[in-house]
């Protein structure tokens, strides 16, 4: 089921959908010479650049600024992380949550030099859409366990990184 969240820094103005969908909210503009525009809902048309997903977002100073949609999604569902956000099946233009996860630098260069990225040696953490427990915790490309915490499954696949191979 596609779910909607604002986008941290343009609350009330766009959304955001587990799916990778962007939408402008409905709102009235005041112009300068005191009339109202009313803005109606609508989707945002995704650019591409450099083989993924971009789209370009406008404060309420009208300043754009452009964003990788799979950023956006992996910072308003799994929060802020200053780790890399790799698509899962290698499919830049899949951008569902189902499909993101955060690793490191090392990790996605890793993912990138395989035919099946999800059977990387490295741990990692992916969100589960179908279940409860939403974080699932995956070594050799073998599932672990299911968390519904998500610091508790990095902090999972943390210590399964230090573990000797």
């Amino acid at each position: 089921m596609e779910e909607y969240k604002d986008i941290k820094g343009y609350e009330g103005l766009y959304q955001i959908s587990n799916l990778g969908n962007v939408k402008s909210l409905q709102r009235v503009l005041i112009r300068v010479d005191g009339r109202k525009k009313t803005i109606k809902e609508k989707f945002i048309k995704k650019n591409i650049n450099n083989n993924y997903h971009r789209v370009s977002l406008t404060d309420l100073l009208g300043n754009y600024k452009s964003f990788y949609i799979q950023r956006l999604v992996a910072e308003t569902f799994l929060g802020y992380s200053e780790l890399m956000v790799d698509h899962i099946d290698g499919n830049t233009f899949n951008n569902a949550l189902s499909n993101l996860r955060y690793v490191t630098r090392s990790q996605n260069l890793t993912f990138r030099n395989t035919d099946i990225q999800y059977k990387s040696i490295h741990p990692y953490v992916t969100f589960d859409n179908d279940r409860k427990k939403k974080y699932k915790v995956f070594k050799k490309g073998v599932f672990l366990k299911r968390y519904y915490d998500l610091n508790e499954a990095i902090e999972q696949a943390k210590c399964l990184l230090e573990q000797p191979q």
